[in-house]
């Protein structure tokens, strides 16, 4: 192409180095520019992962304007020339496309991979600068959160931890690594924390994390905040998973139920407050469903509905019948806190009021029968005079004092 470049006449005077007078003359004129034809290699390439491989295809292209002579392409891995392969001549507009061999990719591993086009440098091309490409490669791995919390504190807390497929052994027994318990075993050993596995009659047990006596067969685990049905070792884990394991008297994933006081007297009100907990802290549950049921060595009877919580998560009731009595919660998302250890409980006392209790025994002679009666105060205040009625088949037939 040509252009013209308009100067204007002028002339400079200066001395030399030497002294001498120099003349310097510039004058209009048109000039030619003339544009370099050059090929351009570019390349791009794709990362695929296979058994434990990675495999790098690329796309080789001239988006120069004259044709590209035969050339290298290379691959290198971590700086280090690992492979090459001849590109073909390609004329302006055409591609050449290759495999590189795989390579090992181990589970977890991660490396620097550059591909580059003409890497001998002999193609005199109008750009040098797009001929690489570099790929930071991590070998596939189940990256999981896992975190522990015992008595005293948390153990430790990690994310995005690498677990690789396989097995990993722990006092004589092998485990799945990608499971929960798996995840936890494999974290422990390489960072020097103590943990012990038992085997049951439901599998394999954990027993112990840390050398706390306090935590001491005390775990319980959940993956996402879901406390599973299945045993740390029979419970499979995905990739983003949180794996807890934590000391059960922490109450993690559980409907907790407190009370404002554990005495009151007949009639008097009780507030309970219902709440969650998990590894961003403890919240109140709105909308759960309060009970009162008689107490048993295995916690609360099916109970009396006393209430529901409002949006702070508490409710408060009012309660009548002597005795001690078990309330839980029952929230519609996260389920029932019935069975929750150690049972919440509370007394209902009649103090300041008498209460009268009847007993009697019947005995019979020459056809006839006779009612005998102890009548008693369990309270503990006076009761004043009162009747005693007896009735035969729903009719009164005699009163005393």
């Amino acid at each position: 192409a040509s252009c013209s470049c308009n100067l204007t006449h002028h002339n400079y005077e200066a001395n030399n180095e030497d002294g001498d007078q120099v003349t310097q003359e510039w004058i209009n004129g048109t000039y030619t520019c003339i544009t370099v034809e050059k090929p351009d290699l570019m390349i791009n390439n794709s990362v695929s992962f296979r058994n434990n491989s990675f495999t790098i295809n690329y796309t080789v292209s001239n988006i120069g304007t004259v044709r590209a002579n035969a050339s290298t392409i290379c691959k290198y891995i971590d700086k280090e020339h690992k492979e090459s392969q001849i590109c073909p001549t390609l004329d302006p507009g055409e591609s050449h496309k290759g495999a590189f061999e795989p390579e090992p990719c181990p589970c977890g591993s991660t490396y620097n991979v550059s591909v580059c086009a003409d890497c001998d440098n002999v193609i005199n091309e109008s750009d040098e600068t797009n001929n690489c490409v570099l790929n930071i490669i991590e070998c596939p791995a189940t990256k999981v959160g896992i975190r522990a919390d015992g008595i005293a504190g948390t153990i430790f807390d990690v994310s995005g931890y690498s677990i690789c497929p396989g097995t990993v052994t722990e006092d004589w027994y092998t485990i799945n690594n990608e499971t929960a318990m798996g995840a936890l075993v494999i974290f422990c050993q390489n960072n020097g924390i103590d943990v012990k596995i038992i085997m049951t009659d439901l599998g394999e047990y954990l027993v112990q994390i840390g050398n706390d006596p306090a935590d001491n067969n005390n775990w319980m685990y959940a993956v996402n905040e879901e406390a599973p049905p299945v045993g740390g070792a029979q419970k499979p884990i995905a990739y983003g998973d949180r794996v807890h394991w934590y000391n059960y008297k922490l109450n993690y994933y559980a409907v907790l139920t407190s009370l404002d006081k554990t005495e009151l007297l007949v009639g008097g009100n009780l507030t309970a407050t219902v709440t969650w907990k998990n590894m961003s802290g403890t919240h109140p549950l709105g909308g759960a469903s309060v009970y009162v049921g008689a107490l048993r060595p295995w916690g609360p009877e099916t109970g009396t509905h006393v209430g529901t919580t409002g949006a702070d998560g508490t409710c408060t009731f009012s309660w009548s019948d002597p005795g001690e009595w078990g309330v839980y919660a029952v929230d519609p998302v996260h389920g029932s806190g019935r069975y929750n250890m150690p049972f919440v409980t509370f007394t209902c006392r009649t103090e300041g009021m008498p209460d009268l209790v009847i007993n009697k025994t019947v005995t019979f002679s020459d056809s006839t029968f006779t009612v005998n009666y102890t009548v008693t105060n369990i309270g503990i205040a006076r009761a004043n005079e009162s009747t005693t009625c007896k009735y035969v088949d729903g009719v009164l037939k005699e009163t005393q004092s």
